[in-house]
């Protein structure tokens, strides 16, 4: 995963806590912490997609049998994922668009010349006007 913001939620020392800088690799945050890096914590990551998605994604790489598969985090979990992706909202280019989901979204006369949209959920957008060229 991973095509737009990656947030890392883990727990150390018995507290919450949160990293984002803004960068799409989760394996570039868990080299901020030593823990995390070598594998002593799995962390909760969540990933920003345009404009404002946040996804969740847990052991993607282990089978369904260890149990982190499909499932969800607590709400204090998402509360914190949320509060750590505020900063970075609406801040993707056109060019980080891909698999967003702008469903029903108001693009009215938008210039998204250039923008890469594939997987992007436009159902109901509102498309008038809006310049959707290639580069």
């Amino acid at each position: 995963m991973c095509n737009g913001i990656a947030i890392i939620i883990y727990e150390k020392d018995g507290e919450l806590k949160s990293l984002c800088t803004g960068i799409s690799s989760h394996d570039e945050l868990c080299k901020l912490d030593d823990d995390l890096r070598y594998g002593k914590i799995e962390p909760w990551r969540f990933e920003l997609i345009y404009p404002c998605n946040l996804t969740y994604d847990r052991g993607h790489n282990k089978p369904l049998t260890l149990g982190v598969c499909n499932e969800q985090p607590e709400q204090k979990i998402w509360d914190i994922a949320i509060q750590t992706a505020i900063p970075y909202f609406m801040k993707h280019t056109k060019e980080q668009l891909q698999n967003a989901n702008l469903k029903g979204a108001d693009l009215e006369g938008a210039n998204l010349k250039g923008a890469n949209l594939e997987g992007a959920h436009l159902e109901g957008a509102h498309l008038i006007g809006t310049i959707l060229e290639k580069k």
